[in-house]
């Protein structure tokens, strides 16, 4: 391919590289669903919040290493508005990528009523804008996201380059996948509990079945300090990743390990 092409590629691998930092599950399981393989011998699906732990405003800073360097930092924020929550991440670099989800869940349940999820780096900006709505006929689940996917070159653009709308059905016992890092903060915390959902990959059009299981208690050394925590194994196609929540009843996000990046609280 030719140079530009080969320019092309890199851009697309740091974009990858990019949702990676943010995205909890994106990077872990965008090559098992790109294959998208049967869920037809899946455990059995159900809703995985039974607590809410925290107390809006809330704002957690975490530092992204790679190879044990320092690639990014990340912000997560909690805000109420009325009956929802609104979620939010931001990952941004040193070389002024930024990735940022919002998500809009339903207070009590966490499902999802909105996520926007904007990417941007020197070439580009991409942004999805989903909103999730109940439907009478076409969903089993009588519920539907409607995904706009819009594309501005050069990212500073007034006007979107390409446009592309689609609906996707939601199943049941579901959210926003980039509400993942705040909903597995919600488990009922016991040793070997196991509970499997899906998450629904709005910017991809996707969904995922995940399954979580709650393994021992550890200490987890981070930036900010040294905590006790839950391990948690997450697992979907055959692939894992780790997460640690902390034991004291916030259950803040101490730490997550996807194949690429480890992911610490800084403050």
């Amino acid at each position: 391919m030719r140079p530009m092409g080969q320019q092309t590629a890199v851009s697309r691998q740091q974009r990858r590289r990019a949702l990676v930092l943010l995205s909890a599950l994106c990077s872990l399981f965008a090559a098992a669903a790109a294959g998208c393989a049967s869920t037809a011998n899946a455990p059995e699906r159900t809703d995985i919040v039974t607590q809410i732990p925290w107390t809006a405003p809330e704002t957690h800073t975490y530092e992204l290493r790679e190879n044990n360097k320092f690639k990014a930092t990340t912000t997560l924020s909690i805000a109420k508005d009325a009956n929802a929550f609104v979620l939010t991440q931001r990952t941004t670099d040193d070389a002024g990528n930024s990735d940022e989800a919002v998500t809009k869940v339903d207070a009590a349940t966490l499902k999802p009523l909105s996520a926007v999820h904007t990417i941007i780096d020197k070439d580009q900006k991409r942004v999805s804008d989903a909103a999730y709505e109940d439907v009478e006929k076409d969903c089993a689940s009588k519920r539907v996201v409607n995904i706009k996917q819009s594309t501005f070159k050069p990212p500073d653009a007034a006007e979107p380059d390409s446009t592309r709308s689609n609906p996707l059905c939601v199943p049941e016992h579901a959210y926003d996948n980039d509400s993942s890092l705040f909903i597995w903060r919600t488990l009922k915390f016991e040793k070997a509990y196991t509970v499997t959902y899906t998450t629904v990959f709005s910017n991809r059009r996707d969904t995922q079945t995940v399954t979580l299981r709650v393994d021992d208690k550890e200490t987890i050394k981070t930036p900010a300090g040294d905590f006790e925590a839950w391990v948690i194994d997450l697992s979907a196609d055959q692939v894992t990743q780790r997460a640690w929540i902390a034991t004291t009843p916030d259950h803040r996000l101490l730490a997550y390990q996807n194949e690429s990046f480890f992911f610490r609280l800084k403050e």
